[in-house]
C-alpha cells in the first residue's frame, strides 16, 4: 500500500480523522516512526501495528502529540496568576475549568499550583481531557521524572523554588517527582476527542496550549466555536504561545 492508503486504514483502527491535521507534519511524523521501526514498506509497518501492542502504543502517543512540561512559556502563567485567576475570583464562587489535549498532565498540575496560592483550588473543578487513554493513565498517577520535571518548577519559582516545590509535590522518591494528593483531589481527568464527543458548558476558564497549531485551519475553526460555546460569557480561552 501508499501512504494514503496507509492513512486510511490507521484512521479506522485508531477511530481519530488524520486528514484534518496539517499534512506536512503528520506525514513526517508518521515516515520517522516508519523508520523508527525499521519497516521497509507501509504493509510491513501496518502489520507491525497489529499485532505488537508496544508499536501500535508508541505510533498512537507520537502522532497524538503527547509533550508536556511543568510551566511551559512560564509567561503565559504569569499572565493567569496577576490578571484571569483573579478576575475569576472576583465573579465566580465555583469556578469550572477544562484542560482539553492535557497529555499527560505537567500543565494541569502547573495550573493547580496557582489556583491553590489564589485561594480557589478548593472551590473549583477541573476537567482535564486527551485523545490518549495512555496519557491520561500517566495524568491520574501523577509521577514523573524527577530531572526533567524539576527544571521548569525550578526556572518557575526561582529563588524559593524547593521550598514552593515541596508543598505540592513528593520529590525523590524512586527518582520521580509525585503530586501529592491534595493536589489531585479536584482534577477530574477522562479520555475525550474534542471534535467528536460530547462537549462540556459553562467554564470559567478553558486551557488548549499544545494541540491547535497541529490542526488544519477548518479544524482549528470548529474547535474554536466548540471552546465559544463551552465558555460562560466572559470566561477566558488560553492558547498556546505559537
Amino acid at each position: 500500500m501508499d501512504y494514503e492508503e496507509f492513512v486510511k486504514r490507521v484512521e479506522k483502527l485508531i477511530n481519530l480523522d488524520l486528514s484534518q491535521y496539517k499534512q506536512t507534519q503528520m506525514r513526517r511524523r508518521i515516515e520517522s516512526m516508519k523508520d523508527f521501526f525499521k519497516a521497509s514498506t507501509y504493509d510491513e509497518f501496518y502489520d507491525m501495528l497489529l499485532k505488537d501492542p508496544k508499536v501500535f502504543e508508541k505510533f498512537f502517543d507520537k502522532i497524538t502529540i503527547n509533550v508536556s512540561e511543568f510551566f511551559r512559556n512560564p509567561d503565559k502563567f504569569e499572565i493567569l496568576k496577576k490578571h484571569i485567576l483573579p478576575e475569576i475570583l472576583s465573579r465566580t464562587s465555583m469556578p469550572k475549568i477544562w484542560s482539553a489535549g492535557c497529555a499527560t498532565g505537567q500543565e494541569v498540575y502547573s495550573l493547580a499550583t496557582l489556583l491553590k496560592e489564589s485561594g480557589l483550588y478548593d472551590r473549583s473543578i477541573i476537567y482535564a481531557t486527551d485523545i490518549d487513554s495512555s496519557a491520561i493513565e500517566i495524568a491520574k498517577k501523577g509521577q514523573y521524572p524527577i530531572t526533567e520535571s524539576l527544571k521548569g518548577l525550578e526556572n518557575y519559582y526561582l529563588s524559593d523554588g524547593k521550598q514552593r516545590i515541596s508543598q505540592y509535590f513528593d520529590i525523590g522518591v524512586n527518582n520521580y517527582l509525585t503530586i501529592k494528593e491534595e493536589l489531585k483531589k479536584n482534577i477530574y481527568f477522562s479520555t475525550h476527542n474534542l471534535i467528536t464527543d460530547d462537549t462540556f458548558n459553562q467554564f470559567s476558564l478553558i486551557l488548549c496550549r499544545n494541540m491547535f497549531i497541529y490542526f488544519d485551519n477548518d479544524l482549528q475553526f470548529r474547535g474554536l466555536n466548540i471552546f465559544y460555546e463551552s465558555l460562560e460569557n466572559s470566561g477566558f480561552l488560553v492558547l498556546g504561545k505559537s
